[in-house]
């Protein structure tokens, strides 16, 4: 079978046009800096004597870099905060529940360890606070 050199032309020059108009995607898979975050974890309190208790972790839907801390300090209140990275910042807060003011920040070694540092203030006495979060 002999194809012209017209009809040989047409092929050619249709599949360079085929091939140059497949463009690659530039969709990026995007990373959520708070997954890592995401949990229960269990806290070593080393100033209070409620010194192990447990606080879950999750994000808030609309804010990309909030978070919020379920029974914050040992008691029923949630406290939220913002990642960056490996960091957390607890924003000055009042506490709803309790009305405690807290605010401070931690940081995460590796994926399963947090350091704490934030204060609580009663109004009368402000106490700095040391803790470690385990998952």
């Amino acid at each position: 079978m002999k194809i012209h050199k017209g009809t040989k032309l047409l092929i050619i020059l249709s599949l360079i046009i085929v091939v140059a108009s497949c463009k690659k995607d530039d969709t990026e898979e995007v990373i959520d800096s708070r997954d890592v975050f995401v949990g229960t974890w269990n806290v070593s309190d080393h100033q209070i004597t409620k010194a192990n208790y447990q606080v879950r972790i999750y994000k808030d839907e609309s804010y990309s870099e909030k978070i919020w801390l379920i029974n914050f300090h040992g008691t029923t209140d949630t406290a939220f905060a913002y990642v960056s990275d490996k960091n957390i910042t607890i924003a000055p807060q009042a506490l709803s529940t309790t009305h405690l003011n807290t605010g401070g920040s931690g940081l995460m070694t590796g994926t399963t360890k947090i350091d704490f540092e934030y204060y609580i203030n009663d109004g009368a006495q402000q106490d700095t606070i040391q803790a470690t979060y385990q998952k």
